[in-house]
């Protein structure tokens, strides 16, 4: 996915629970920058973002609803939220 993104001009931000996740990430092919952080309190500015992805992460969120309003606060007007937490077992 990061490929695509990178091709269509999206800069990647990869925000991870914990440090050694982050330096997990920082093997990606892509360009990303990456940030250790909360997703229920995310370490960018309102309107940071014109596409939030949340991939396999939410069910692992303690506090899902104040992730979802804080990938609202940081997408700008405009902006998508693609969420995709489970696969299908059937």
């Amino acid at each position: 996915m990061g490929r695509e993104l990178t091709a269509a001009g999206h800069r990647i931000i990869g925000v991870d629970a914990t440090f050694a996740l982050a330096q997990a990430a920082a093997s990606h092919p892509q360009p990303l920058d990456l940030i250790v952080g909360d997703a229920a309190r995310l370490p960018l500015r309102d309107s940071a973002a014109d596409l939030v992805v949340a991939f396999m992460s939410l069910m692992d969120i303690d506090d899902f609803s104040e992730a979802i309003r804080e990938a609202s606060r940081v997408l700008e007007d405009g902006g998508a939220v693609l969420l995709r937490d489970r696969a299908s077992t059937s």
